[in-house]
């Protein structure tokens, strides 16, 4: 599969729980320092079977000081990466 990235000026909201350790990676080309990692939405009703997963950055320097587990809110702009198989 052949990933497509979509950029939207959308903003979103989420309520989820970290589920990686954030790591602290830098920009290509701006040297700009920020934070990595997953999160996962559960299932609100019965028509989700599954979890929905993001892949959230932090653009700041401090640690966000978040650990595994932690629920959080997440406000954004949305990047949907497609793959096409």
């Amino acid at each position: 599969p052949v990933p497509t990235t979509i950029h939207k000026e959308t903003l979103m909201q989420a309520f989820a729980n970290v589920a990686t350790v954030p790591v602290r990676r830098t920009a290509q080309g701006s040297d700009k320092t920020y934070w990595e990692f997953r999160a996962a939405e559960s299932a609100k009703n019965d028509s989700k079977e599954s979890a929905t997963w993001y892949t959230v950055r932090v653009f700041q320097t401090e640690d966000p000081g978040f650990s595994k587990g932690d629920f959080i809110r997440i406000v954004g702009k949305l990047k949907l990466d497609v793959f096409m198989s």
